[in-house]
């Protein structure tokens, strides 16, 4: 809401505070679901290969998010439409934003989130990783 002339500072005020309780419960929401679901996972499918990887995956988040940042932005940005225009592919995704939003962005995240586990595994070889982030 913009402030105007029939609305006062104290209501604009109320407003904002509503907005944030909202969004505070709501996140509070999707946390304790997300919490059950795991809780759900890691013991239902505790020996699994889906628990044990996101176990993994889990140990490493801070190296993957790390990575992850350089590499969305600048090199798959850059990447992405020089590859499609090489192999003369249309680019569907920016014409079907359902395609690109549900099924190209959950690919790409899974394929990111172990490729660059295995980048940090190697790094964790090379003892890169205890310069970059300490123990």
């Amino acid at each position: 809401i913009l402030p105007s002339a029939s609305y006062n500072l104290s209501q604009i005020l109320v407003i904002d505070l509503y907005r944030w309780l909202i969004g505070f419960i709501g996140a509070i929401f999707v946390i304790t679901i997300l919490e059950l679901i795991y809780k759900y996972i890691t013991l239902k499918l505790k020996t699994k290969p889906l628990s044990t990887g996101l176990s993994l995956l889990g140990q490493k988040s801070l190296q993957i998010y790390a990575f992850s940042v350089p590499f969305l932005s600048v090199y798959l940005s850059r990447f992405f439409p020089k590859a499609l225009e090489i192999l003369n592919i249309e680019n569907i995704f920016t014409a079907n934003m359902f395609i690109y939003n549900f099924v190209f962005t959950l690919l790409v995240a899974i394929i990111y989130a172990f490729a660059l586990y295995f980048i940090v595994k190697i790094l964790d070889k090379l003892k890169i990783n205890k310069i970059l982030f300490g123990k």
